[in-house]
């Protein structure tokens, strides 16, 4: 990722990566906001989505994404983690749409 994008790659390097154990029932990669977490299958992805999932997951670290919805739950209350989930994956993934270098998985919302 740091040939491609030496922005998101050097967020990247600071952020903790880890890997799940094998017989985890958890998503193929996600992040608790200050680490990356990957799931068995990830390994078995093309390259191309592996970098736009690893992207993706740097991209709600680096706009803190999981502290800003604690925030807004205390700032207003109930909040809705799934929607508060899209909108910040659209913004996510409109940020990154657009490189030919990575890719989205399908469906992905962007915009």
């Amino acid at each position: 990722m740091v040939e491609f994008a030496p922005s998101t790659g050097g967020l990247a390097l600071w952020v903790r990566h880890h890997d799940l154990p094998a017989n985890s029932p958890a998503p193929v990669v996600h992040t608790d906001g200050d680490a990356v977490f990957y799931g068995a299958d990830f390994a078995s992805l093309p390259l191309a989505q592996q970098t736009g999932l690893v992207a993706h997951e740097v991209l709600h670290i680096a706009l803190r994404h999981p502290q800003r919805f604690v925030d807004l739950q205390r700032l207003v209350g109930d909040v809705d983690l799934e929607l508060f989930t899209i909108c910040a994956d659209a913004i996510v993934n409109s940020t990154l749409d657009h490189l030919a270098w990575l890719e989205l998985p399908p469906g992905a919302v962007t915009l």
